[in-house]
C-alpha cells in the first residue's frame, strides 16, 4: 500500500510456528510523508475486521525505536492488485474475442 515506506517480509510466527507476512515499515518515512493517520487509520480497521477465510487476519502489531512491524497472516500466490489485473485482462481479452465472434456469425 505504501511502496516507498515499506516492504514486506515472510516470517515464522514464534506463538503458531506458521508462515506469517510483515509489513516492515520506516516511521521516520511515516512522519516525513505525513502518513501518521493513515497508517492508525489501517491498523485500527485491520483490528476491528471479523475472522474470516477470505479476509487477511492481523496478527500483531510491534515496534522499535525506528521499525513499526505489522503481522498479518500469510496469503501465497502473489500481489492481490497484480491478480485484480490479470483477472480483468484476460476477461476483456475474453470479451473482445466473444464480440468479434458475434460479428462474424451476423
Amino acid at each position: 500500500m505504501y511502496p516507498y515506506i515499506e516492504r514486506v517480509k515472510e516470517g515464522i510466527s514464534l506463538k503458531s510456528k506458521q508462515k506469517v507476512a510483515i509489513k516492515v515499515m520506516s516511521k521516520e518515512e511515516i512522519k516525513k510523508r505525513n502518513l501518521i493517520s493513515t497508517v492508525r487509520t489501517e491498523v485500527k480497521a485491520l483490528k476491528m475486521l471479523p475472522h474470516h477465510r477470505h479476509v487477511v487476519r492481523l496478527l500483531e502489531v510491534l515496534e522499535s525505536k525506528q521499525t513499526l512491524y505489522i503481522v498479518l497472516e500469510l496469503v501465497e500466490g502473489g500481489e492481490l492488485f497484480n491478480k485484480i489485473m490479470e483477472f480483468f485482462f484476460d476477461w476483456s481479452e475474453k470479451k473482445k474475442k466473444t464480440t468479434k465472434q458475434n460479428k462474424m456469425v451476423s
